[in-house]
């Protein structure tokens, strides 16, 4: 991707350096240790890595090692900075839960009260034909429970969308 960047730093600022000293995260840099002593070749191996100056990037190490009589002779690794396209992968979440969110709300707040106010009315006509002894009163009838219906549903869907977290001393 044109996001994935190397590292620029030179020889001086690694060679005879501890891998520790850039790695954060010690279970991953155990994993991706194990992994070479297993003789395995890393590929998109994500993690994250620390310059001698700077922050912490996340990355793709790409590694192996050459063996020699059961030694390890030399590493060789390529990593590339992906902290730009992880950092844009966030934000595109980031907007896809306010997006489903706002939608939710609309859901709700609009289509859930409209048929609310249609059932309303609904019950009222139901009501009026029942007391006047129309025939039309069932179906009437057969309407305000699929009303119901579709409020249920749309409550349900909008939940579903945006459930309600615990919060303490909220809801």
């Amino acid at each position: 991707s044109r996001n994935d960047v190397p590292l620029t730093t030179g020889p001086e600022e690694c060679v005879g350096h501890a891998l520790a000293k850039f790695h954060p995260d010690r279970a991953a840099l155990s994993d991706l240790l194990m992994g070479l002593a297993r003789r395995e070749t890393l590929r998109n191996f994500q993690t994250a890595l620390r310059p001698r100056r700077g922050r912490v990037k996340e990355v793709l190490v790409d590694a192996n090692a050459f063996w020699e009589n059961g030694k390890v002779i030399h590493t060789r690794w390529f990593i590339r900075d992906i902290t730009r396209r992880k950092q844009l992968e966030r934000e595109v979440l980031a907007i896809s839960e306010r997006e489903r969110r706002a939608f939710s709300r609309e859901l709700h707040d609009s289509l859930g009260q409209q048929l609310s106010g249609i059932a309303y009315l609904s019950n009222v006509v139901r009501d009026r034909l029942g007391e006047q002894g129309s025939a039309e009163a069932s179906e009437v009838a057969r309407i305000c429970k699929l009303l119901k219906q579709a409020i249920e549903e749309t409550r349900r869907v909008s939940r579903g969308l945006s459930p309600v977290r615990p919060e303490p001393e909220g809801l």
